[in-house]
């Protein structure tokens, strides 16, 4: 009996590669109580890698209190799949999410998601990241911690 082998390739080799420029597909991080998602031009964002974004967002804001603000790299590419898992597994959560995107086909792109699969989350999608940031701004969840008077 012949054994089949399977494999895949984690990465591959790049000449010239300067390591400090090095574009990531994808970084996650809190700022200012926005969660940032950075998607840089070289992403390629399948069922799997969306799977992994959304489980990163839960860890970082397990209580659904701060918005996102998703950065889209011209270049980057998400796929039909992980955008219809995006809408669906989402919407019960019900975190706003400002996406920002570089030129006026990925505009219109993004529109046609929202139009076309209604995700049950507030979505604002724009090519200005100063109304990007403005908007995220105004869904941040406040917590007041009273002062100690001790």
């Amino acid at each position: 009996m012949k054994e089949s082998v399977r494999h895949t390739v984690i990465f591959e080799v790049v000449e010239d590669l300067d390591v400090g420029s090095a574009m990531l597909p994808y970084e996650i991080w809190r700022e200012e109580g926005i969660l940032q998602v950075v998607f840089g031009t070289t992403a390629r964002i399948r069922v799997q890698e969306m799977k992994e974004i959304l489980r990163l967002v839960s860890a970082l804001d397990p209580v659904v209190k701060a918005p996102v603000l998703a950065r889209i790299g011209p270049g980057a590419l998400i796929s039909d799949m992980a955008k219809l898992l995006l809408a669906r597994v989402s919407a019960p959560a019900g975190r706003s999410v400002a996406v920002l995107v570089s030129d006026h086909a990925e505009l219109v792109q993004a529109r046609f998601f929202h139009r076309f699969h209604r995700p049950g989350f507030q979505l604002l999608v724009t090519t200005d990241h100063s109304e990007a940031w403005l908007w995220a701004s105004k869904r941040r969840s406040v917590t007041t911690i009273p002062a100690d008077r001790g």
